[in-house]
């Protein structure tokens, strides 16, 4: 059995907008004046439900109640949090729920109709792999949620080999690359949807990334293109390499970004950036060869491992 839930509007666009950038719903479909209806159905690709908007020349009459609810269950609060950050972008923050229950187990948004949006977190417990979930077991870990809090607070530094992601769990550290490929491992293993591992390319500077120091002015860069992996969770950016990590903060310095999979967060991803480098020397008349490039990010990573008091 699937699920639509169907709504009459006459704040179509408002409404579109307002579910692909704060909820990160995609647009499963759509349709112009059918019999007199343009529509969007919006939603979670393969989740078995969807969001169907309409609008016609006769406006809708609404008379929604404080206790007329949507709600979203999510498996974490990383994924909630995202979700909120999106909304006060748009100037849209939470409201006490009427409902005793909610006000204590959700957060309450409203959507430009009006309609009141609850979110609360449906825990999702871990099985496999169990030598992974065993070690993280012992560390009071055993849902997704909890996962993904362990690994954003776990200190970030390299692993002994880029190749073996579970090394994080022995080793209590990790960077972009490890933390996320090995949430994604587990992801998979346990069939939670929704779970994408990304690949991007930013334009690093002091300002969207905190403790690198001065070490771009004193060879008169403006940025590095950085590689750097985050997660992409049904539709909603997260980054969990440090504790205070923001995908918002190098959001709009992105060049370029794709979906890969947790084994090309090795030597592929290396590849990859060192190309890149060598092109974006040549494109831009760096007066730098690509081994004075890399040794600058190099230091670059350093004192993102190593941050100064």
């Amino acid at each position: 059995m699937n699920l639509r839930i169907a709504r009459h509007t006459e704040n179509l666009d408002k409404l579109v907008h307002f579910y692909q950038s704060v909820m990160g719903f995609h647009t499963l479909s759509q349709f112009l004046n059918h019999d007199g209806y343009d529509g969007v159905m919006l939603g979670i690709p393969n989740s078995g439900w969807h969001l169907e908007f309409t609008q016609s020349r006769r406006p809708p009459i609404h008379n929604f109640d404080e206790d007329d609810l949507l709600v979203f269950y999510v498996h974490s609060v990383e994924e909630i949090n995202a979700i909120l950050k999106d909304a006060a972008l748009q100037h849209i923050f939470p409201q006490e729920s009427k409902n005793p229950y909610w006000l204590l187990n959700g957060n309450q948004i409203v959507d430009p109709d009006g309609y009141r949006i609850i979110l609360s977190i449906m825990p999702r417990l871990l099985k496999t792999p169990a030598d992974m979930i065993y070690n993280l077991e012992k560390q009071g870990v055993s849902t997704w949620g909890q996962l993904l809090s362990y690994l954003r607070h776990l200190p970030y530094g390299r692993n002994s080999s880029r190749n073996e992601p579970n090394l994080v769990l022995v080793e209590n550290c990790g960077t972009c690359s490890s933390k996320h490929a090995l949430a994604k491992i587990i992801a998979d293993a346990n069939s939670i949807s929704g779970v994408r591992l990304i690949l991007s390319m930013y334009k690093m500077n002091s300002s969207n990334t905190p403790g690198l120091g001065d070490i771009l002015s004193q060879h008169a860069l403006e940025y590095l293109p950085e590689a750097h992996c985050y997660l992409e969770i049904n539709g909603k950016a997260i980054d969990i390499t440090t504790a205070t990590s923001d995908y918002h903060t190098f959001k709009n310095d992105i060049i370029i970004a794709f979906e890969i999979v947790p084994e090309q967060c090795g030597e592929y991803k290396v590849k990859y950036h060192q190309k890149f480098l060598k092109q974006w020397i040549l494109d831009n008349q760096i007066p730098y060869d690509f081994e004075e490039i890399w040794s600058i990010r190099e230091q670059c990573i350093q004192n993102l491992a190593n941050p100064k008091n």
